[in-house]
């Protein structure tokens, strides 16, 4: 049986998900070699070195499942459930917001702990 409209359309927006994926992995690669330290330090660069690969990593994840999810059930053998697809994006979303947020905490550490230097002089 061939894909209807409704499949294509789905894996054209699994593609562009995936793309999305492999254009931050490949800026996180470009960027890590100029930047040595991992944590923001820049206005310009405001999520961490791993944060960046971890919205990478889930976003190709989302979008190979996307796609999958055009294909007749029985098909790839990995894949995540239909019944539950909501899971994979909000597994995604929750962990690059709980590491987003850990890279605001760490960088207002260091600027506390530069204030501090600052009063101890």
């Amino acid at each position: 049986m061939a894909p209807g409209l409704s499949e294509w359309v789905q894996i054209a927006i699994g593609a562009f998900v995936v793309g999305l994926g492999l254009t931050v992995l490949l800026s996180v690669r470009f960027a890590a070699k100029q930047v040595s330290d991992a944590v923001p330090h820049t206005s310009k660069a405001r999520l961490s070195v791993p944060t960046r690969y971890l919205l990478a990593f889930a976003l190709l994840v989302q979008g190979y499942h996307i796609v999958v999810w055009a294909f007749p059930t029985g098909l790839t053998p990995l894949q995540f459930p239909r019944e539950i697809w909501w899971v994979i994006p909000i597994i995604g979303a929750t962990a690059v917001f709980i590491s987003a947020t850990l890279d605001r905490n760490q960088v207002a550490d260091r600027r506390q702990r530069r204030g501090a230097k600052h009063f101890d002089d």
